[in-house]
């Protein structure tokens, strides 16, 4: 696949930007690349701000975002008890979330906090051998 996509782009004058991307996708899914061509991202393949306004793209403070986008967020006012209903059900939802969200976050400090009370440090096991080899030392002495 990267081989065609080189090919394409040298037969164009240019390299595609996206086997950069497709190749870090085959990398990160552990696909072999064995044999394939390796793509470096340098600034030759980088898309320019040129490109971006030619796909319908303008930067704004917060980026790029497509010129058809109306950069005010609009809030949006339920007209029908439906929509009324849709609405109270995704409050709903998000606010069990947040609280599914906090749960977790205490189970895993809760977690951590057990797992560091049961699990001795280094130097604490260390000194349980030097006790418990003093102690047998003991025992054999006084036999």
């Amino acid at each position: 696949m990267s081989e065609h996509m080189i090919e394409i782009a040298s037969s164009h004058g240019h390299i595609l930007p996206y086997g950069v991307f497709i190749s870090r996708v085959l990398k990160h899914h552990q696909v072999d690349l064995t044999g394939e061509k390796k793509i470096w991202c340098t600034e030759s393949n980088e898309i320019g701000k040129a490109a971006l306004r030619h796909n319908g793209l303008k930067k704004t403070k917060d980026g790029w975002v497509f010129k058809d986008v109306d950069e005010t967020p609009s809030t949006f006012t339920p007209q029908t008890e439906f929509e009324r209903f849709v609405v109270d059900q995704f409050r709903m939802l998000s606010t069990r979330i947040s609280k599914v969200e906090k749960s977790l976050i205490m189970i895993h400090k809760k977690s951590d906090e057990d797992n560091y009370l049961i699990t001795p440090s280094v130097s604490e096991s260390d000194d349980e051998d030097d006790i418990t080899e003093v102690e047998s030392m003991e025992t054999s002495d006084s036999d």
